[in-house]
């Protein structure tokens, strides 16, 4: 009964925070309030409490840390991939780092589009990418091509990390070997 209770409250926490993650990641969204307002709504019926400003500003305080730690990991499958089932599960990605899953192969094509990005940023020339052959294998993986919409998902989401993560780290490095 405890546990019940513990998981009740930590889905609404959570709901709470995937609200205010989605309003500050979509600004402009129509639903982004009301969505807001729900969660907190079903916050207070599950706590049987008022939300008070201060659990508010802490909540919203980890939605900002949330989006910050999640600029510097490899987005789910199901945040990029139509239809995906969140359920779907790659074991040897999630018990030993294997990286030639399905949520592998999406980490490594992430990370080769974001290194790519922060090369070409810094100037470097990238004169041989494996983004293609990685692009291919994932394919093969999930059973057929990536959408357009898809692509650019997963694209806005590796050259956000090289900007906002890669990049400062090669500018850093860029620098400590020309000093």
């Amino acid at each position: 009964m405890i546990d019940d209770i513990l998981r009740i409250n930590d889905d609404v926490v959570a709901g709470v925070i995937d609200a205010f993650v989605h309003q500050i990641d979509h600004p402009d969204a129509p639903d982004a309030q009301t969505r807001l307002d729900a969660a907190v709504k079903t916050w207070e019926h599950a706590c049987h409490a008022s939300m008070t400003p201060d659990i508010l500003d802490d909540l919203h305080q980890d939605a900002v840390a949330l989006i910050e730690e999640r600029k510097r990991w490899p987005p789910q499958l199901d945040e990029i991939l139509d239809g995906w089932n969140a359920s779907q599960r790659d074991l040897g990605y999630e018990i030993a780092g294997l990286l030639d899953g399905p949520r592998g192969t999406l980490h490594r094509l992430w990370a080769a589009l974001s290194s790519d990005k922060a090369l070409a940023d810094a100037g470097i020339p990238v004169s041989a990418s494996v983004v293609p052959n990685i692009h291919k294998q994932l394919e093969r993986l999930i059973g057929r091509p990536l959408t357009a919409v898809e692509w650019q998902r997963l694209e806005r989401h590796a050259h956000r990390h090289a900007r906002d993560v890669m990049g400062p780290l090669m500018g850093s490095l860029l620098r400590d070997m020309n000093d």
